[in-house]
């Protein structure tokens, strides 16, 4: 989901404009969780999406080294 940062404000709250007219307050210690959490949500991915490449080929490499065989 994307979040917008609505203007920087000056009490303990962080407005997000979430779209189609929706805003969630959250306290900035919230808000600072929030941002950590989708950040290691996307090492994660970025992790699994390159351990699924690396096993691909991987096994590419094993499949033409059993080819490549007499």
């Amino acid at each position: 989901m994307k979040a917008r940062r609505l203007k920087p404000q000056t009490d303990a709250y962080v407005r997000l404009d979430l779209g189609a007219g929706r805003i969630a307050i959250l306290l900035f210690d919230e808000y600072k969780r929030a941002l950590w959490r989708g950040k290691m949500e996307k090492r994660a991915a970025r992790r699994a999406l390159a351990s699924e490449r690396m096993m691909a080929r991987q096994e590419a490499e094993r499949l033409r080294w059993l080819e490549e065989r007499p």
